[in-house]
């Protein structure tokens, strides 16, 4: 829900719509330390003390090892998941990830694994406390592991997470609202499967983001969508297509949620990081990456890396910061602070192709001088990634 900052009026009125309609170039702050890059989205208004913010801390996806078709997570790992970042993911109003799994003990999958392409994630629902105490108060089940055990699976997430005070996002026809400071921010969750919002139905993405928007002081919109792996790495216009599957057109998606009241929008499910973009000055998060992905995901090539996203939103929607922390991964596929910065280098190439709408450099062009730029040129070589980067 958004009020004027300007003064009452019509030239206020004008003023308003202009910096709303019109796109502005991205510019960049001049923070740029080992650890993260701070950037902003186009100008915004004058910012007053008195103004309400809002910090959030968002991540990409996560499995936490699992119990089936046998138990293969080690008493003591459920302590260590976070430990590489748990100094980073503190102290935010907000903290959110998509939990690729279910938190059950039922035996019933959906899924077949025999056939090669099929996986079943089933954590203990007692992991919901080790999530809690990791700083996450809301997680998105809009993706293709959230109902893994059937509605049995997908009923006991729910009430495991609730009991820890956890939202649980995507669920169809859904608008979850959090409550922070006498402030309601609500969350929509989309995917391209049918047990949740619709990621393909702009009629309907346009009727939920507007009714969230009239509702709430804030709205921030997750799906989960396009093709998946590290030679996914682009976002493209139009459909994409993974192993046969319509994965919905992520750009016209975005854009809609935020043409229709979204002031953040956060992708996830391509298992790999994307572009960023500003759209109506507002962030749009391509893909958030893997997070933890305990004996479940991949660490190779491109998905040897992500970010913590961190961003202050004031309460009229208006971007007050961002940062992202690169993120490495461990042996055992857990996250920890990358100081190689390989992420950011990534990040800012990425977010220069279109048809993403950014100008300029995320990144100083100073960056380009240092040994960790050069040492991620190698590794780009060395990932056999260079030729997604190129024109």
């Amino acid at each position: 829900m958004r009020e004027d900052t300007t003064e009452s009026g019509a030239a206020a009125d004008s003023e308003f719509l202009l910096m709303r309609f019109v796109l502005l170039a991205t510019f960049v702050c001049l923070t740029f330390s080992a650890h993260a890059y701070a950037m902003e989205c186009g100008a915004s208004p004058s910012f007053s003390e008195s103004r309400e913010t809002f910090t959030i801390k968002a991540v990409g996806d996560m499995v936490l090892g699992t119990t089936w078709p046998e138990d293969r997570i080690p008493p003591d790992v459920e302590h260590r998941f976070f430990d590489g970042v748990a100094q980073t993911l503190a102290g935010s109003d907000i903290v959110f990830g998509n939990l690729e799994g279910t938190l059950t003990d039922s035996e019933e999958t959906t899924k077949d694994p025999s056939r090669g392409t099929q996986y079943a994630f089933r954590m203990p629902p007692r992991f919901a406390a080790v999530l809690r105490d990791a700083g996450f108060n809301v997680l998105s089940l809009a993706n293709n592991h959230s109902s893994d055990f059937g509605p049995t699976g997908l009923e006991d997430t729910v009430n495991a997470l609730q009991a820890h005070s956890i939202l649980a996002v995507g669920l169809q026809n859904e608008i979850v609202y959090q409550e922070i400071r006498g402030a309601r921010i609500a969350w929509i969750g989309f995917s391209y499967l049918g047990l949740h919002n619709n990621i393909f139905d702009m009629d309907e993405v346009a009727r939920l983001v507007s009714e969230a928007d009239r509702n709430a002081t804030l709205v921030i919109v997750t799906f989960h969508g396009g093709a998946e792996g590290s030679d996914a790495l682009r976002v493209i216009e139009g459909e994409e297509k993974y192993l046969g599957e319509n994965r919905g057109d992520l750009v016209r998606f975005a854009r809609t949620a935020v043409e229709s009241g979204a002031d953040l929008v956060l992708g996830h499910g391509p298992h790999v990081l994307r572009g960023v973009e500003c759209y109506w000055q507002k962030l749009i998060v391509y893909s958030l990456g893997n997070f933890v992905g305990y004996q479940a995901f991949s660490t190779k090539r491109a998905a040897a890396i992500s970010v913590i996203l961190d961003v202050t939103l004031d309460e009229d929607g208006w971007l007050r910061r961002v940062e992202f922390h690169p993120v490495r991964f461990t042996g055992e596929h857990l996250p920890t602070i990358d100081s190689r910065r390989r992420a950011l280098y990534l990040l800012n190439d990425l977010s220069q192709k279109p048809p993403l709408e950014i100008e300029g450099r995320i990144l100083p062009d100073s960056a380009k001088d240092d040994a960790s730029y050069r040492a991620y040129r190698r590794w780009l070589r060395a990932a056999d990634l260079e030729a997604q980067l190129a024109d």
